[in-house]
């Protein structure tokens, strides 16, 4: 039994429950309904390109690319289907090969940091210009880094001698996916993508009413205020670095089409979740294909955040006009 309150009904609990269900259901299904109406036709139209050969028609012009990472120029497609199709898609690039290109630890942590930094680019570029930040500047940004960190891990290991063993993976790689498994996978993808967004909603709104917000981005902010990115961005910044660049660039969208932070503040989260994302799940994955912990983990991690204090050094010293011409959008687009 509801203990009566002076001037408060009983059935206002309810009522008060009911609000916010309501709530967290029409902001998760606006977030939800962008996500997928990006994430649909882009996922149909690789798997169509993928299906008609063009990542293998693709893949050596970036063969002299890893060259300079130090890997086989044979692994080119693998990421290649990487940043067309996301992780999955270059592990079934990988299982192509069927270990015809034998990798040490070295080199197996090298690719996949590489495909960590720059993977499933169409869907997480879109998301990303319907928060504020230009494409161009993004596709650069996440290649770049990329490159960086394949290049100053393959000299470093190749330096001081580490991981020069042949490679053991945990994962066992199988290549055979049809149109059913794939189009099974993605409506799975989908469902889980639904969830985790109502979850996220929810918990991040139950957070707010307890107060439990504010204290949250007081904590974070001594850590985000140094890259640019203030205490109202803390977090969507720990969804997209914990869990994925979706689900923290969905929820980034809804607050700048709201008006909630400022450009500049946007522009610096989300070139951080794009080089560092989902560093559960991704990283675990990437951990079984061989990846070494310190590279995967501790050297991304610390490059990364290397990488986005010296463009906020920059960003913040250059005026609105070179922000917007480079690195915003003034307008946002509806998703």
């Amino acid at each position: 039994m509801i203990e009566q309150v002076p001037g408060r009904k009983a059935g206002d609990f309810f009522s008060v429950i009911r609000r916010e269900c309501y709530y967290v259901i029409a902001r998760s299904t606006r977030v939800c309904w962008m996500l997928f109406k990006i994430m649909v036709p882009v996922s149909i139209g690789v798997k169509v390109l993928k299906e008609i050969g063009f990542l293998n028609w693709a893949a050596p012009y970036f063969s002299p690319v890893m060259g300079i990472v130090g890997l086989p120029g044979e692994l080119a497609i693998v990421w290649v289907s990487t940043m067309l199709t996301g992780l999955y898609g270059g592990i079934l690039a990988l299982a192509q090969l069927g270990g015809q290109v034998p990798l040490t630890t070295a080199q197996a942590t090298v690719l996949t940091c590489m495909m960590l930094s720059a993977h499933a680019m169409i869907v997480e570029l879109r998301i990303c210009r319907l928060a504020g930040v230009r494409t161009r500047y993004l596709f650069t940004l996440r290649v770049g880094f990329a490159l960086l960190l394949g290049f100053v891990m393959s000299h470093l290991f190749s330096a001081v001698g580490w991981f020069q063993s042949p490679v053991q993976m945990v994962w066992q790689l199988h290549s055979t996916v049809g149109w059913r498994a794939w189009a099974i996978g993605e409506s799975l993808q989908y469902v889980k993508i639904g969830c985790v967004v109502t979850v996220l909603i929810a918990v991040l709104r139950s957070l707010e009413l307890m107060g439990m917000t504010d204290r949250l981005n007081r904590w974070l902010c001594p850590f985000l205020r140094p890259l640019g990115i203030g205490a109202s961005m803390a977090p969507m910044v720990v969804v997209g670095l914990t869990l994925g660049l979706a689900y923290g660039g969905g929820l980034i969208v809804e607050e700048a089409r709201q008006g909630h932070v400022q450009t500049q503040e946007v522009v610096m989260a989300i070139s951080m979740m794009c080089m560092c994302h989902s560093l559960i799940e991704d990283t675990v994955l990437m951990l079984m294909l061989g990846g070494a912990p310190v590279g995967v983990i501790w050297i991304r991690i610390g490059l990364a955040l290397i990488v986005t204090w010296g463009l906020y050094q920059w960003i913040r010293r250059i005026n609105s006009t070179m922000l917007y011409r480079f690195f915003a959008v003034r307008h946002l687009e509806k998703g």
